[in-house]
């Protein structure tokens, strides 16, 4: 079987992300073998600043040396990139500055990688946006959250996902510790069926999907494509 590397932004994303990974998973495939098994080793990459950066040189930018280097792992079949959305700043890529976009930049970065790494020739790469951040999918996914936020475009609203999690339990949210336990209890058809919609997570659902298609027919993808 092949395997599914996740790339995510810092430690607290780690255990969330393979949770939730592996939950939709079986959601979309209920009635066949898993389409491939999620790598234990986590690479925590850093923010999309972070790995766009062209200073050092275009062949020392960290995404292409985080993608080379997973390349060498056995049986790899496809690697997921999960950021946070909530970016106000340009981002400085090789092209320039540039505003962000969940579409574009992550068109842009799946260019990069075609060009540059051997991502969608022997392994499937899916980059992903979380609007605004991870714990946005929490607030709409998560039981209690959910009703306490009907009818809020959480992708809009609020910015800061944590502190209004703070607000609904008056408590103070860890991100390595709670993120986990709240991302535990995320129900799926909830996040799928939130109005409005949760349009990042139906693109996170989408592209598991894609690459889980993918590695059936051998047929590996970069996922957002230039026509998608």
């Amino acid at each position: 079987m092949k395997r599914l590397v996740l790339m995510v932004e810092g430690e607290g994303d780690v255990k969330s992300v393979q949770n939730l990974t592996s939950k939709v998973l079986r959601q979309r495939f209920p009635d066949s073998v898993l389409p491939f098994f999620i790598d234990k080793a986590v690479m925590k990459v850093g923010d999309v600043n972070a790995l766009l950066s062209p200073k050092d040189g275009e062949d020392k930018i960290k995404l292409i040396r985080f993608l080379k280097a997973v390349e060498n792992r056995s049986e790899l079949g496809g690697v997921l990139l999960l950021l946070d959305g909530d970016l106000t700043k340009p981002i400085l890529t090789l092209a320039g500055r540039q505003e962000f976009c969940p579409v574009t930049t992550g068109r842009y970065i799946v260019d990069l990688a075609s060009k540059k790494t051997r991502a969608g020739r022997t392994y499937s790469f899916a980059v992903v946006f979380a609007m605004q951040e991870f714990e946005s999918w929490i607030l709409a996914g998560h039981p209690i959250f959910a009703e306490k936020t009907v009818n809020k475009d959480l992708e809009k609203h609020p910015r800061d996902a944590k502190k209004e999690i703070e607000l609904l339990t008056q408590n103070n949210y860890s991100e390595v510790v709670d993120q986990i336990k709240y991302a535990k209890e995320i129900d799926i058809e909830l996040l799928l069926k939130r109005q409005p919609p949760m349009r990042s997570f139906h693109r996170f659902n989408n592209a598991l999907q894609q690459m889980g298609e993918s590695m059936y027919s051998e047929d590996f993808v970069c996922s957002p494509s230039a026509n998608r």
